[in-house]
């Protein structure tokens, strides 16, 4: 059987009584306190018997780490659940992966099921969560025992859930704190979702395993919270999202003092964002490009002179990435499907009929980019196989068209995709954010300049912002069928 996470977190620890987390609220816990809450929620969740798995939904990042914990003792899959959702998005979302144990935090008003019940026995740990169950009748078993469920981004429709054993969990986490110097002595700031895969590895695992305090703010916090979360803890490494880099670049006033390295992830951050960012602040800023399939792939340094759109930096120690023909790559030389080889893929796709495999090409993982690899193996992404459209047998990439908007100077952001068409199959339209006054018919112009007339968006929305998921990735309407003589695309979402 093969290590559990709370085995390899007491290995690794030298003072358990040091304090591993703090909440924004200002509680703190230390590793031992997590750890004897974890044991007092599993001792309170065997008493209802064997289960087949647990999902977590709680707007407290701490209440997750827990029930990781507990379901990690008691061997039990747990899923991630965005806190958010409405009771229709939860029942819609676990539709596809039948009966399981809910924890949930309690809702005024919400019917959790007709066996929900507090978790007296760990209240004194500051816990309050509702328990029910949801589902009933059984189901198949999720792989191996000790899993994590981590949805994919669901950027074109539902999400599926990738499951991680922890074999794969700790893995990817401790190739993620090497990567980001993670140590006691370097206290981490979280902003990022935990229910995600990059904020559960960044910020929770790959601290708990290297000794690295870390301040849970919840992703919903401003430059000013931020600043203060930095201050208060010491912090050395900020892990956040797009969006809260948006916003430092237009904050003159907040102070990241001691700051060293602030990490970004699930979109790439714009040039000039990054450039007024770095030019306000001494911090380093880097990017992660990952997926819930395989964990983090790369950390690069972002340096806004030199980077080309999709630069994302060389593998990871321990991943190899590599290049599968595709019919259509964009005309770029050398370009193909990226597939990576390394020791934290996933299990498979979480389904009630069990578990589902992964896009593999023999052991690799088939990602679904395009992209080209450098001499240094360093990779550049140039799109999605299954965003391609097919004009007439025509392919269109519609990454090349959304950087052309992007160029027009009033485009902060645009966003290609494909609508059916009767003559042709389909044709490119968009939607654009624009800083500044801009028509359609002026973008159409700009477009006509610059690309192949099959390449022209035959219709552009300019709105205020582009659609978002929680983790600040753009949301794309979800295609009614695939556009013909493309390749097959694997059943993910990239979460970074």
């Amino acid at each position: 059987m093969s290590t559990g996470l709370c085995e390899e977190i007491a290995s690794r620890i030298a003072d358990p009584g040091r304090v591993a987390v703090r909440e924004q609220a200002g509680h703190t816990w230390s590793w031992d306190g997590l750890l004897r809450a974890a044991e007092d929620l599993a001792g309170h969740l065997g008493q209802r018997g064997p289960l087949r798995l647990a999902a977590v939904r709680t707007g407290r990042p701490v209440l997750t780490l827990v029930a990781t914990l507990a379901c990690d003792l008691l061997q039990v899959p747990l899923m991630h659940l965005d806190s958010g959702q409405t009771e229709a998005e939860y029942a819609r979302v676990t539709a596809a992966f039948g009966p399981h144990l809910l924890l949930a935090d309690p809702r005024p008003g919400a019917d959790l099921g007709p066996e929900t019940r507090p978790a007296p026995a760990w209240e004194r740990h500051g816990l309050s969560l509702a328990v029910s169950t949801s589902g009933g009748g059984d189901g198949a078993a999720f792989g191996s025992p000790r899993s994590g469920i981590f949805l994919t981004s669901g950027s074109t429709g539902e999400p599926s859930g990738a499951v991680r054993s922890a074999r794969a969990q700790i893995a990817d986490s401790l190739r993620c704190a090497a990567a980001m110097g993670y140590g006691p002595t370097t206290p981490v700031v979280c902003a990022a979702p935990v229910v995600h895969l990059y904020g559960h590895t960044l910020g929770l695992l790959a601290p708990l395993l290297s000794g690295a305090p870390v301040t849970l703010c919840g992703s919903r916090v401003v430059p000013s919270q931020l600043a203060a979360a930095v201050r208060d803890s010491g912090a050395r490494v900020l892990i956040a999202l797009p969006f809260h880099y948006r916003l430092m670049a237009a904050d003159t006033t907040s102070r990241f003092d001691g700051l060293e390295r602030a990490l970004s992830a699930g979109a790439p951050i714009p040039g000039g964002t990054a450039a007024a960012v770095m030019k306000a602040h001494d911090f380093a800023l880097l990017n992660m490009y990952g997926c819930s399939e395989a964990g983090a792939i790369t950390v690069k340094p972002v340096d806004p002179e030199r980077d080309r759109p999709g630069d994302v930096g060389r593998p990871l120690p321990g991943i190899v990435a590599t290049l599968r023909e595709v019919a259509y790559a964009d005309g770029a030389d050398g370009a193909g499907e990226l597939q990576l080889a390394t020791e934290t893929l996933a299990d498979g796709y979480a389904h009630v009929d069990g578990v589902r495999p992964l896009s593999l090409n023999g052991d690799l993982l088939r990602t679904g980019d395009l992209a080209t690899l450098g001499p240094d193996g360093s990779i550049r992404l140039i799109g999605r196989l299954a965003r391609m459209i097919n004009v007439a047998g025509k392919k269109v990439n519609p990454v090349e068209v959304e950087r052309v908007l992007a160029e027009h100077p009033a485009v902060t952001e645009a966003q290609v995709f494909a609508e059916e068409d009767g003559g042709r199959g389909q044709v490119p339209v968009a939607r654009v954010a624009a800083s500044g006054p801009v028509t359609a018919d002026e973008l159409i112009g700009w477009c006509q300049e610059r690309l192949a007339e099959h390449k022209i968006p035959r219709r552009i929305q300019v709105t205020d912002g582009l659609p978002r998921s929680a983790t600040g990735k753009v949301l794309y309407p979800r295609p009614a069928a695939p556009a013909p003589e493309t390749e097959p695309e694997p059943e993910k979402e990239g979460s970074a």
